[in-house]
């Protein structure tokens, strides 16, 4: 009988397509229930918030600290228009940052992710299809940095014609300070890529976490936001699974390419997503401003 990782090999492509249909119809749910219920959402947290004694709390602790107060009150509360939105983004940044310390973690450990990594490769290098690493090879490109590069020259100028300042600097500084984030955390952690005898495309540098992974996630995870901020229109949601698949699709090539490890590709998604959380919620807040200027 096959182990999961020689099951995986041999049937690459439609697991991926599979998986990546699947995530995406339940992202695409979660979003649908989101935007229909998200008001009655807010309602329910805040009278949970309510029930809790949340408010004689805070009003007990601000008595106590009242510089605090103030500074709430002239920058916390005229942000109460996005609401539920930052709950939201605080439990991503949340999720992604026990990901990616679980990850660090079972490097360190050596344990059955570093196991599983190791037994992928192997797997993927004696069984996958010929036909299967021409198609990887292909869907990789979609992640590469001249790709992305390309990508951001476009919608910077088009930020630039429409003279969008604050969304062009926050464009800007997602994609160069996420290059550099990327290259800190390989050079803190160095882990070698994996060993293929017959690589089909060439990777250089170090592994962990996959740049391809965490550069789709913030690049076109902030060019979704930018394209559709405040846009409601019927394929708004379509739109946005459209960019989830494929920044799957990127992460699960470099894994099929043997390029990187099963862990590397998930550290990159988890990487990229926090960098991603800061830099809207970031540029959120330079537009409130300038809409209160």
């Amino acid at each position: 009988m096959p182990s999961l990782a020689e099951y995986i090999a041999d049937y690459a492509l439609p697991i991926v397509v599979g998986l990546v249909l699947g995530l995406s119809a339940v992202i695409g749910l979660i979003l649908y229930g989101f935007v229909r219920y998200k008001v009655s959402l807010y309602h329910t947290l805040y009278g949970l918030w309510q029930r809790a004694g949340g408010e004689k709390l805070a009003e007990k602790f601000f008595r106590r600290y009242p510089r605090l107060d103030d500074f709430v009150k002239q920058r916390i509360f005229p942000l109460a228009y996005l609401g539920v939105h930052i709950a939201v983004f605080f439990a991503l940044l949340v999720i992604a940052l026990l990901t990616f310390s679980e990850l660090i973690e079972a490097l360190w450990e050596s344990d059955e992710v570093v196991t599983f990594d190791l037994a992928l490769v192997d797997a993927l290098q004696r069984r996958i299809s010929a036909t299967t690493l021409q198609i990887f090879a292909a869907v990789t490109r979609l992640g590469d940095v001249t790709t992305i590069v390309v990508l951001g020259l476009l919608m910077g100028a088009v930020l630039l014609v429409k003279r969008q300042w604050v969304t062009f600097i926050a464009w800007t500084l997602t994609l160069l300070g996420g290059a550099l984030f990327n290259q800190v955390l390989k050079e803190l952690i160095q882990r070698e890529r994996p060993e293929v005898m017959e690589p089909l495309i060439a990777a250089h540098g170090w592994a962990f976490p996959s740049g391809h992974a965490m550069g789709a996630t913030f690049g076109y995870g902030m060019f979704a936001y930018l394209l559709l901020r405040k846009r409601k229109t019927p394929w708004r949601i379509p739109a946005i699974l459209f960019f989830v698949a494929v920044v799957l699709l990127i992460g699960a090539s470099r894994i099929a390419l043997q390029v990187h490890y099963f862990s590397d590709v998930i550290a990159g998604f988890s990487a990229g997503l926090i960098w991603l959380v800061i830099c809207i919620t970031g540029t959120e807040l330079a537009l409130l401003r300038q809409e209160k200027e």
